[in-house]
């Protein structure tokens, strides 16, 4: 490798709480390989649990009822494109770009042996001459970092694909990792949520080698997240976009956003928060259970409009008849949608908000009563769920509104008589 790579693992930053982060980076990698080879993303992902056998029984799976060795290991397979010789070039390379296009950080090797002892890849690629090779090679934490490089011709029963072995987890990166597969398999899911949303995902599953327990990634999506979403549509300056609604765990991501995507990719995403009236921090549905509202808006005039890298769009704020339509309006269509989608559910909040506003009104702060009696519309502009110092903050704000409307009115009926 051509940098410091035990440096850079030195000053990579991953939580152990976030210890699943490296498997979820072989897992894009795969992704991305098997989109490569087939842009129609038929292919297969296949992550394989091992279990530290050499550790008593410590972990208990509450879904079986039976007690289960810590996760030591992980090994990825796809039959995707490969390590061709370009990929290769790009892996011993820091802050590579090649993947750039795709969201691609570059930054998956170096999680891997900030958690995982060392990594063993194995691939199969078509070379320059079109006929099938195989490399092999593992990764260290050692200054050269690549060992054992080799590239020999694959044989005849060898298919073109890629296996990753992240080999002995760090004990501290253990203790953060779940015991459940069908966890490890949510997870995945949790952090790859857009490409089964877009439908950009190929199929994945979740062996544990230990119990034979397998999880279709399809199947978990389709059973705990799709069942929550709809698709909707709007148009905007002429042009069509499509919206997918979903309401997710608080797990999936931590507030109301909108995702803009482009070629099956989220680019970019918007906070919700302040743009769609009397939005929770956690809203709920019929049965108590809270989520997280999720927007994927996609269309031709985004998959246009994606720079080359693919993390933003270039667009003007304003509509144009040449152009279409600006980002202000899409993004206001988008809000549009979704408070449309989340109105059932905030309908209750709001209710709860104003009986938290009139109740400060009545025995805190009685110069608001005015606004809160003729001016309702106004309270739209206060957020849920604040405390009584930032409440007060508020009603000072549309209270200093609702006076200034009144002056108004006054000055109005007063030029009028004149």
């Amino acid at each position: 490798m051509d940098f410091d790579l035990p440096g850079r693992i030195k000053h990579t930053r991953l939580l152990y709480s976030d210890a699943l982060l490296p498997v979820f980076e072989a897992v894009i990698n795969s992704i991305h390989a098997i989109n490569e080879l087939n842009p129609r993303k038929e292919g297969t992902i296949r992550v394989d649990i091992g279990r530290d056998q050499g550790q008593p029984n410590l972990a208990f799976d509450d879904a079986s009822k039976v007690s289960l060795q810590h996760i030591k290991s992980f090994t990825i397979l796809d039959d995707g494109i490969g390590f061709t010789d370009d990929h290769f070039k790009s892996f011993c390379t820091a802050d590579t770009q090649q993947k750039a296009s795709l969201g691609g950080k570059g930054i998956g090797r170096f999680l891997w042996l900030k958690a995982f002892d060392h990594a063993e890849i194995e691939s199969i690629f078509t070379g320059s001459d079109n006929k099938l090779y195989k490399r092999m090679f593992a990764l260290r934490l050692t200054p050269t970092g690549v060992e054992d490089h080799a590239v020999v011709p694959a044989s005849g029963n060898e298919l073109r694909g890629t296996t990753v072995y992240l080999c002995d987890i760090r004990p501290g990166y253990q203790q953060g990792l779940p015991h459940s597969s069908e966890t490890v398999g949510r997870r995945i899911v949790e952090h790859c949520l857009e490409y089964f949303v877009l439908g950009s995902a190929p199929t994945i599953y979740v062996h544990d080698i230990d119990s034979a327990d397998v999880h279709n990634l399809d199947q978990l999506f389709e059973e705990h997240v799709k069942v929550t979403s709809s698709v909707g549509e709007f148009s905007a300056a002429g042009r069509h976009f499509n919206i997918h609604h979903l309401r997710v765990s608080p797990g999936y991501q931590n507030s109301h956003r909108l995702h803009f995507c482009a070629n099956d990719r989220a680019v970019t995403s918007e906070n919700l928060a302040g743009k769609i009236s009397n939005l929770a921090g956690n809203l709920k549905e019929a049965m108590g259970r809270p989520f997280m509202y999720a927007g994927y808006v996609s269309g031709q005039h985004l998959d246009d409009a994606v720079n080359s890298e693919r993390t933003d769009f270039v667009m003007s704020d304003e509509d144009s008849l040449v152009g279409g339509p600006g980002w202000t309006t899409i993004l206001q269509r988008s809000v549009e949608s979704a408070a449309s989608f989340v109105s059932e559910y905030t309908t209750s909040v709001k209710t709860a908000k104003e009986k938290q506003i009139v109740e400060f009104v009545q025995n805190r702060a009685p110069q608001y009563r005015p606004v809160v009696k003729h001016r309702k519309d106004l309270l739209d502009r206060i957020a849920p769920e604040l405390p009584d110092e930032k409440l007060d903050l508020e009603l000072y704000k549309i209270n200093q509104v609702y006076e200034a409307d009144l002056r108004e009115q006054s000055s109005t009926i007063l030029n009028s008589l004149e």
